[in-house]
């Protein structure tokens, strides 16, 4: 998606709300579930918000007003210094230009977000490394419990192949790294 080329370019913004649950207007959030049709028992709160956008002055400042008039109705404002942006075009203009703007930071596009990598291109055992490194983490730290076969293959099974099939859900992971990972499964058996 950030690497289609665009007239402006591309952004990925990570939007953060500051104090999202606590400043939250519930006047305003009731009046919207009753126009839309819900009962206000169908609360779902979210606190940050991943946005893809031009990254053309037009889109930027409309993306802005949207916030700001957001925020003005329901009480839940963007928190700069959590929120960040991406691009695939990291010139120092196009980057001050985005900055300016919106008044975040800007991030390598390899960073997590909800648990997921996010990045441009295809997978690269680099990209999936933090993962491998937490089943490590795990196994090392079940290493001295005593467990009985079927102790261990439920710690497996509902701890990290959890956490792993997430991530297979959204990415063809590289053979090599797959076969490492299985590796690693196998010695603790």
């Amino acid at each position: 998606m950030l690497s289609k080329k665009v007239r402006g370019g591309n952004v990925a913004y990570k939007v953060d709300i500051h104090k999202g649950f606590d400043s939250l207007s519930w006047k305003f959030l009731l009046l919207v579930l009753t126009h839309f049709g819900f009962h206000p028992s169908h609360i779902l709160y979210v606190d940050d918000i991943f946005v893809f956008y031009r990254g053309d002055i037009k889109s930027l400042r409309n993306l802005s007003i949207f916030l700001k008039t957001y925020g003005d109705f329901s009480n839940q404002y963007v928190n700069n210094t959590k929120s960040s942006f991406s691009t695939i075009d990291n010139s120092a203009r196009f980057v001050t230009k985005i900055q300016r703007i919106i008044s975040c930071s800007h991030v390598c596009l390899s960073f997590n977000y909800l648990g997921v990598s996010i990045f441009v291109g295809a997978p690269k055992c680099r990209f999936f490394q933090p993962l491998t490194d937490k089943v490590k983490l795990k196994q090392a730290s079940w290493k001295g419990k005593s467990l009985s076969m079927m102790g261990r293959i439920q710690l497996v099974n509902m701890v990290i192949i959890g956490f792993l099939a997430y991530s297979f859900n959204m990415y063809k992971w590289p053979i090599s790294l797959l076969k490492a990972v299985i590796s690693k499964l196998y010695l603790y058996w």
